[in-house]
Parts: structure tokens; sequence; C-alpha cells
């Protein structure tokens, strides 16, 4: 039973995937208290970038090195899962060790192969921006049945990188990427509606 693992999270977690346990596409604000505990568990609400106001719900929200998002397809009910994001701290843990912290090195390894992703200047709003957009085929594509696992870079100094590589576009094993410093910045389950 969920409720009774509960406890157990707080030093060890379960797996961030969709393929079961707390974040499967099944999950709903009930079964989230149901697994971390109703005081884990908060609604919550935000403004998208055209002005839409969404409800979503914060797993440990005080706590930066646990808080995770899920944003719903049905927002009202918290119910249908559109994405699940971990913007902070490696408490979790992807499909073959894929956590926030891990360098673009790691990640390399993890995939099995060089993959492509945006560089911070594709556009002024920096939607996208550090994106891995391609996995080349590697390990980490379609990794799990239900949902996509979707990754994104960051650098202390964006300006300083991408003056150093210009490109909109890159690949982790360009000339002079590794040890540049990039690092994963935030994971996301991605769910396609009605699946």
């Amino acid at each position: 039973m969920l409720l009774a693992a509960a406890p157990a999270f707080a030093d060890q977690p379960p797996a961030f995937t969709c393929d079961g346990g707390p974040f499967s596409k099944a999950v709903t604000n009930k079964s989230l208290a149901e697994a971390f505990g109703g005081a884990n568990v908060k609604r919550a609400s935000a403004v998208d970038e055209e002005g839409y106001r969404y409800g979503y719900t914060k797993v440990f929200p005080n706590d930066p090195k646990k808080s995770v998002s899920v944003i719903w397809f049905d927002s009202s009910d918290r119910k249908g899962p559109h994405t699940i994001v971990v913007d902070s701290g490696a408490f979790w843990v992807g499909p073959r060790g894929v956590r926030v912290g891990m360098s673009v090195e790691e990640l390399e390894r993890a995939n099995g192969r060089p993959f492509q992703f945006w560089n911070f200047n594709i556009d002024p709003s920096g939607m996208g921006a550090g994106e891995v957009s391609d996995w080349k085929g590697g390990a980490l594509h379609q990794i799990m049945q239900g949902c996509a696992l979707a990754v994104t870079l960051g650098v202390a100094d964006q300006t300083a990188f991408t003056t150093k590589f210009p490109a909109v576009e890159l690949m982790s094993n360009d000339q002079g990427v590794h040890g540049s410093g990039l690092a994963v910045r935030e994971t996301k389950l991605l769910f396609e509606f009605g699946q």
C-alpha cells in the first residue's frame, strides 16, 4: 500500500518514471496525497504566457531538494497528468540514473551516445533553451511506455556559453562542450492527452 511506504520516501525516493509508482499516467491529486502524505501535497495555481490560469499540484512544496510540480490536463479535478517537473535538487532519479545536477558528460553516458540540444540563444523569450531536442536513438529515447522523458540543461553563464558556442543547436560531443559546466537543470515526464 502506498501510504505505508510513504515514510521511506524521506530518504530513498521512488524512481522518477511513469512506468509505475506514484508518477504513472494514473496519478491524481488524491494518489499523490496517499503516496507522500497530505501535508506534503499542496494545490496551487499559476498563469501561463498567454494569461491563462491553470491549477497544478506541488509535492514537497517546502523542500527545494524534493519539490515536484504536477501540471494537469484536468486542472479543476487535478487528474490526467500533462507534465511532471523536477527543477531543483537531485533527490529524484529518473531512468538510467538521470537526475538534476548531473553533468552533460554523465548524461551522454546514460544515453549511450551523444545527443542534440537547443542552445540558450534559441529565441528572445528563452523558451526551449537548453532542452535536449534529439537523443539520436540513444538509450533515453522512448525509454518509458507511458510518457516521454524531457531534460533541460543549464549553465552558470549563458551569455559566455552562447558567445563561445554561437550555433542555435549543438551536439553534446561538439568540441569544447564537455567541461563547459553544462549540467541537467530540469527533468520532466511528458504525457499525451487521453493516453
